[in-house]
């Protein structure tokens, strides 16, 4: 099962301690309990094992992704969502 963080830390606006800023950062994060991974994190856990040259989990995050894409285009033909503008013929 996968879990998703997020921190919910709030941007500087004092002159706190570093130790100060980590305990609040620390005390911010959040576990999302039914995180479902988008295309493109299933392409970055598959980029993940590849360059640990682990091909079987690379595989299977790969295939996650491109099952992902085929219903829905999120991540875009080139790649992280860019749109790129092509002449219609």
């Amino acid at each position: 099962m996968i879990h998703g963080l997020i921190c919910t830390c709030p941007k500087q606006t004092s002159k706190k301690t570093t130790k100060g800023y980590l305990s609040e950062f620390i005390g911010s994060i959040k576990l999302i309990d039914k995180y479902v991974p988008s295309s493109f994190d299933n392409f970055s856990f598959g980029s993940y094992f590849y360059v640990r040259e682990n091909l079987d989990r690379a595989i299977e995050y790969y295939e996650k992704a491109l099952e992902q894409e085929k219903v829905q285009d999120s991540v875009g033909r080139y790649g992280c969502g860019q749109t790129v503008l092509s002449p219609k013929n």
